[in-house]
């Protein structure tokens, strides 16, 4: 039995792959709901921690912050929702300024290699989850009673379903940037990598009811071709449909997403804990190679994403700095980029922070360690989902495989 850490990544990297060459590389990211909203030069200070810690894509939601108990931040830039009604003039683009802000620093930080996937909308903020406030369209559905089913009426409403289309018109094709010389965003494929249907809609819903499922393709169409996203080459990311919920994987993946040509990427929510199984061999199972998910992306042609995953406490025998890096690895070895939900600055164990925080601000050894080198492997690790219309690829990247037999606990290999 040989000890695999994270220092000796370097040095060992050889040893966990075979010579095969494929012709592109994976990626890695992370997820950051509130950076844009942070004084500039903590923004910015955090994009470059990113940016040099490996990271490809930032994913962040364009929702009210109405309270400064975000993490380890008491210097949020508080706001509203910039749509405060379904109408036409029911919009200040001007807060987009503040994101536009956040997209042009993230352009210059990275001299344009990394780039951004926006969820211009929250279904959590529909249905009441995580304590966000209820917005413009809870109002319209549940008339601020979150516990009522009427939030389904989003999806199925034509008034409201318009009235989204315009929050997405608005944002995307009428809001002018400051910093890309009065481009729409629908054009900024330099900087915007893609576009969520929504964050995670039908949220904790699954199956999705009878009915309903026509407005997936009804948004991906519009932003595809109305909005013109297709023609600017920045995906249609479904966002993660029902917020994980269902049979792992395939509950990301209803069979309305899978036959929709204009959506781009099944992007998955899956929280994995290692209580009754190695957390790692979980998603090598669900993500193999002629497997029946894995079959299903392809034989639809659709670039598969892990949108959100982190860690969760489990199997004790597992540290959160080694389920980070075995969760990390195995969607490398398995060719599938990913963002990790979610990162911040300070202190990761703060009495508002949950144990899936990773701080930037970590050293050696600790949690952001362990995601720096997994980002790092996913720009070398092989990939068979060629994402070179969104996103520069890597060529004559290394397949990944696993060493010999089963990796076990605290990153070490049995041979």
């Amino acid at each position: 039995m040989r000890s695999f850490t994270i220092s000796s990544f370097a040095l060992s990297l050889a040893c966990l792959t075979s010579s095969a060459q494929a012709v592109f590389s994976s990626f890695g990211g992370v997820n950051h709901y509130f950076l844009p909203f942070l004084p500039a030069g903590k923004r910015d200070a955090i994009i470059t921690s990113i940016y040099q810690g490996g990271s490809k894509s930032i994913r962040t939601i364009v929702r009210p912050i109405t309270s400064n108990s975000e993490k380890d931040s008491n210097d949020l830039i508080l706001h509203d929702d910039p749509q405060h009604g379904l109408g036409e003039g029911d919009f200040d683009l001007s807060l987009l300024d503040i994101y536009d802000d956040f997209l042009s620093s993230v352009n210059r930080i990275s001299n344009g290699n990394m780039k951004v996937i926006f969820a211009l909308h929250d279904a959590n903020n529909i249905r009441g989850y995580n304590d966000l406030p209820c917005d413009t369209f809870c109002q319209a559905t549940t008339n601020g009673d979150q516990s009522s089913d009427a939030w389904q009426n989003f999806y199925t409403d034509s008034n409201l379903v318009n009235a989204y289309k315009l929050r997405l018109s608005q944002f995307l094709n009428v809001y002018k940037s400051k910093n890309f010389n009065g481009a729409s965003w629908s054009t900024l494929s330099q900087v915007i990598l893609g576009v969520d249907l929504q964050n995670e809609p039908w949220v904790n819903q699954y199956p999705i009811p009878s009915g309903q499922e026509t407005w997936i393709c009804d948004i991906s169409s519009y932003l595809k071709n109305d909005l013109g996203l297709g023609s600017s080459n920045i995906a249609v990311f479904s966002g993660g449909l029902s917020g994980g919920a269902g049979p792992l994987g395939f509950g990301n993946a209803p069979d309305a997403a899978l036959n929709c040509a204009d959506l781009d990427v099944i992007a998955l929510h899956a929280y994995l804990s290692s209580s009754n199984e190695n957390v790692d061999q979980q998603w090598y199972d669900l993500l193999v190679e002629g497997g029946d998910f894995r079959n299903a992306i392809t034989s639809h042609t659709k670039l598969l994403f892990v949108e959100e995953w982190s860690y969760l406490p489990g199997n004790p025998s597992y540290t959160k700095q080694s389920d980070i890096w075995a969760q990390g690895h195995s969607l490398n070895v398995r060719g599938v980029p990913w963002t990790y939900w979610d990162v911040m600055s300070g202190d990761e164990n703060c009495p508002a922070c949950e144990s899936k925080e990773v701080s930037v601000d970590g050293g050696a050894g600790s949690s952001w360690d362990s995601l720096q080198t997994v980002l790092k492997e996913a720009s070398s690790a092989a990939t068979d989902f060629d994402w070179s219309k969104y996103i520069a690829m890597n060529s004559g990247a290394t397949q990944l495989r696993k060493r010999g037999g089963e990796r076990v606990h605290s990153r070490e290999w049995v041979e």
